[in-house]
């Protein structure tokens, strides 16, 4: 009886013993991987950026979220996605901004016809090479806003970053993008791939919000000679499945974009100059160092009919940077 009875007893702690090691082991890797977690989440972002760290793609249903981003910004976002309801267009005169890459500047030779016809302003920030690290990181944005005071934006970035697999770091810039726009309604116009990308267009469109975000991806365009910018007439057919977007009332808030019969190129145009360039677009003969150029035209509102656009009002103690 004392046999059986100290056998058992052994036995017991035996399995006892070896079923608190086996709780403490996954403890220890539950701890480990938590200050990993931690620990990353310190990494200043430039460090972080240079790692390349894989990250585990979100499904289609998922919302990104960077972290220290509250909980409750990603449930309005999604509820902002599953809204249809029909928003009024906003008939008051607008004054447009529209900033970013080398994509920008064809584009607004077609917006402007949209802002002449419908009696608004616009003015376009031409930025060649640049990405969402570059309007994120700099006050130009801000500068610019505060100046003109626009009550509507268009934002054209993301070819630079087809690219990319930093999600974390492009998420990170894309809000703070958002957060120099502040109240004022805008469109992200995504990006005209030439090729497949890493996730931006998903990531944007998930960090904006669907009726923020036109997907210019999907789309077939014809090509400059860098096979990547669209040329001047695909340019046109572009801005306008744009505003034929936003007046289908995809838009979170459609201004007036009745459609010109004929063009009236008249906007004021800047350039930015940056030694450091993705890609080289064939813009008008008026990139100069942040100069303004008035352009203006009365030919018919013709996809096919291009638009020499002469630099006009450039001050003359600004240096020419030629064609980019």
């Amino acid at each position: 009886m004392y046999n059986f009875a100290h056998r058992f007893y052994r036995d017991k702690h035996s399995y006892t013993t070896q079923q608190m090691n086996d709780t403490f082991k996954l403890a220890a890797i539950f701890l480990l991987s938590l200050a990993i977690f931690a620990l990353y989440s310190l990494v200043p972002e430039e460090m972080a950026e240079s790692m390349h760290i894989r990250q585990i793609s979100l499904g289609s249903g998922d919302t990104f979220r960077a972290a220290g981003e509250p909980a409750d910004s990603v449930a309005a976002a999604e509820a902002e996605q599953e809204t249809l309801a029909v928003v009024p267009t906003d008939t008051t005169r607008q004054v447009i901004l529209l900033f970013g890459d080398s994509m920008s500047q064809p584009l607004a030779l077609r917006l402007s016809d949209y802002a002449a016809h419908n009696g608004h302003s616009l003015t376009c920030v031409t930025w060649n090479g640049s990405g969402t690290k570059t309007w994120a990181e700099s006050d130009t944005l801000n500068r610019y806003i505060s100046e003109l005071r626009p009550t509507q934006i268009f934002v054209c970035l993301g070819s630079n970053e087809l690219y990319t697999k930093d999600m974390k770091g492009c998420h990170t810039k894309i809000t703070r993008i958002m957060q120099r726009m502040g109240n004022v309604p805008f469109v992200w116009i995504g990006p005209p791939n030439w090729c497949e990308d890493n996730g931006i267009n998903d990531l944007i469109e998930q960090a904006v919000g669907k009726r923020r975000f036109f997907r210019t991806k999907g789309m077939e365009f014809e090509r400059q000679q860098d096979g990547r910018h669209p040329t001047y007439g695909a340019s046109v057919v572009w801005m306008d499945s744009i505003v034929g977007w936003i007046n289908a009332g995809h838009s979170l808030h459609p201004i007036r974009l009745e459609k010109p019969e004929k063009r009236c190129v008249r906007y004021s145009q800047l350039f930015i100059s940056d030694k450091k360039q993705a890609h080289g677009a064939q813009p008008a003969d008026s990139a100069a160092v942040e100069s303004p150029v008035t352009q203006e035209s009365d030919m018919p509102a013709d996809p096919q009919t291009p638009v020499e656009a002469e630099p006009r009002g450039v001050p003359a103690d600004t240096v020419a940077q030629g064609k980019k």
